[in-house]
């Protein structure tokens, strides 16, 4: 299988047809294909695609499979408390990832697929032991989760257009990935991330929730001149009930972005807790798409979300960039919008002139519409 380079954004990705024209999810272009955009061969053999992973001291051993079940059959030596004290020596962490893997990365189809690619991330992920589902998951055909000590820290999906893989981890499971390790991994098997969320922890409470709200009505959450929606959860209007834990969202998830300032410790059920956690949600859009360097560089993202959460660290703020995107239209599309805008000039046109070949020549001008969708037109 061939992996080609898309000319417009530089993104690689594998070939998902035969046709001189290729498609870019990334970008959303079209462009042709040639040799000087094959980058190499792509085997389909799934060892050298198991994820990095590696915490010293942890004895990693095999798994194997009884009744649809990834069972760990080693004696674990790290206990997740442990893992999970290290992240706050962190000063942002990674609380949620979830992404898309292209077909050819892991073999088989349906539940063996499921299967292959659950057994990736066991021999990865110290505790982490897996189920299937007998359901499907966001329009997926089969599913299953991935457990620790019998909760679910993710999930994985497989049967979805264009043989895609879709694989969560919540913030559990995020405790145990060496971010450098997997951000390099994801852009070897060129993963299309959808969503990732970066937190920070204010144990000592010293920007409040009613802080980021001020700020808010401060209109320090402005972007163009427009403040971002706003809403908020819990008994924000009985002081006496305070103590149940506020949250204050900003942002929409529909846009891409989205805050959640809470006050963790009390939802955790300390009333007297000053912890607060300020989380922001990324989602891939069209316009925004997500990068591994948001795995890497945690701190940057956080800070340059929104400008009130710049005083977690100094460092310079770095934000999702937007890309330029054009529309594609059918050939169908533009024939409809030509005869409704020039239908009744091209009828004078065979009344004047008669020859059809001779109003052709007139009208046609050498070259492909930017706008109009090339690989349909191959297709059809």
């Amino acid at each position: 299988m061939k992996i080609v380079e898309c000319p417009s954004c530089g993104s690689t990705h594998l070939r998902t047809s035969v046709e001189p024209f290729e498609y870019c999810d990334h970008c959303d272009s079209v462009f042709p294909i040639d040799d000087s955009l094959m980058k190499s061969e792509f085997s389909e053999c799934t060892n050298e695609f198991t994820p990095p992973h590696a915490i010293e001291g942890a004895e990693m051993l095999s798994r194997t499979v009884i009744r649809d079940v990834v069972v760990p059959i080693r004696v674990p030596r790290l206990k997740l408390s442990r893992q999970l004290e290290r992240r706050r020596g962190e000063t942002v962490f990674v609380d949620y990832l979830s992404f898309t893997l292209v077909e050819g990365i892991v073999e088989g189809y349906g539940d063996t697929r499921l299967r292959n690619v659950a057994q990736l991330f066991v021999d990865a992920i110290p505790e982490l032991g897996f189920s299937e589902s007998d359901r499907g998951l966001y329009g997926f055909t089969h599913s299953g989760d991935l457990t620790i000590a019998g909760e679910t820290v993710g999930k994985i999906a497989t049967g979805g257009n264009n043989g895609r893989t879709f694989v969560e981890f919540t913030g559990k499971a995020c405790a145990w990935i060496d971010r450098e390790k997997w951000a390099t991994w994801l852009d070897q098997v060129n993963a299309r991330i959808s969503r990732v969320d970066l937190a920070y922890d204010d144990y000592e409470g010293s920007h409040s929730v009613h802080w980021m709200k001020q700020q808010y009505i401060d209109g320090e959450f402005k972007n163009r001149g427009q403040n971002p929606n706003v809403s908020q959860i819990g008994p924000w209007l009985n002081r006496d009930l305070w103590e149940n834990g506020l949250t204050l969202y900003v942002g929409k998830r529909q846009n891409g972005k989205m805050l959640r300032s809470y006050e963790k410790g009390r939802q955790l059920g300390d009333s007297k807790s000053k912890w607060v956690r300020h989380e922001v949600e990324f989602r891939r859009t069209r316009e925004k798409p997500l990068t591994t360097d948001m795995i890497r560089n945690p701190v940057e993202y956080l800070t340059g979300s929104y400008t009130p959460l710049e005083w977690i660290a100094d460092v310079t703020p770095a934000r999702v960039d937007r890309v330029k995107l054009e529309t594609k239209i059918t050939f169908e599309t533009l024939v409809h919008y030509a005869r409704l805008c020039y239908g009744k000039l091209f009828h004078v046109m065979s009344q004047v002139i008669g020859d059809p070949e001779k109003i052709i020549q007139q009208l046609c001008v050498e070259g492909f519409p930017r706008r109009l969708n090339q690989s349909a037109m191959v297709a059809a």
